[in-house]
């Protein structure tokens, strides 16, 4: 995956829109987000996992109550919009998800709303409005499942330790989910053509 650019409204402490131009960042192939501890670091990072999965690392044990302890206090509406590049050829996708505050009652956010594109020709094409299954999509495009996706894209603070005590398993099967390794393992070929030299040489032998 690579970004391309984020716009969050009314999520955490950003009040205003805030936008990010990741284009000119990733030009180099690779860039950090820094910054002093509170200033809005984890809330970038938690708004592309939260748009992609429906998943926050810190809110994700406090069931739908987290799009209202998502949303600014002083806000009506909060957004995310997210667009990136995934896939062989780079296709082009964005991700958007939206919330309103209930007037009547200030604690609750209702009219969430999760939609995602993907740029055909000259213009974004929606390919689901289905905010059940934005995780699903989000899985089928990037290859990677929330849990590999927040240890190699997005690892939370403190918990680059789970990332390095992974079974020997577990992170082979993520190494090769990442980077496709799948086409450098050779041991099913060469075990085919260590079956077929023996018959041949098996066949030669009883001549």
């Amino acid at each position: 995956m690579i970004p391309l650019k984020l716009s969050v409204q009314g999520l955490y402490s950003y009040q205003d829109t805030q936008e990010i131009d990741f284009t000119r960042l990733t030009s180099s192939a690779i860039f950090g987000i820094f910054g002093k501890v509170g200033s809005g670091k984890t809330s970038l990072i938690e708004a592309i996992s939260f748009v992609l999965y429906d998943k926050t690392e810190r809110l994700n044990d406090r069931g739908d109550n987290r799009h209202y302890n998502m949303m600014n206090l002083q806000s009506k509406t909060s957004r995310i919009d997210f667009e990136f590049r995934a896939g062989d050829e780079g296709q082009r996708y964005r991700f958007v998800y939206e919330a309103k505050r209930n007037l009547r009652k200030y604690h609750e956010v209702t009219n969430s709303e999760r939609r995602a594109f993907k740029w055909t020709g000259e213009q974004w094409q929606p390919i689901s409005n289905d905010k059940e299954n934005i995780g699903v999509l989000a899985e089928a495009i990037l290859g990677l499942d929330y849990d590999n996706f927040k240890r190699t894209i997005i690892i939370p603070q403190n918990q680059f330790r789970e990332f390095l005590e992974l079974t020997p398993g577990k992170r082979n099967e993520m190494m090769n989910r990442l980077f496709k390794l799948e086409q450098y393992d050779l041991s099913k070929r060469v075990a085919k053509l260590e079956r077929a030299n023996d018959l041949e040489l098996a066949e030669l032998r009883g001549w």
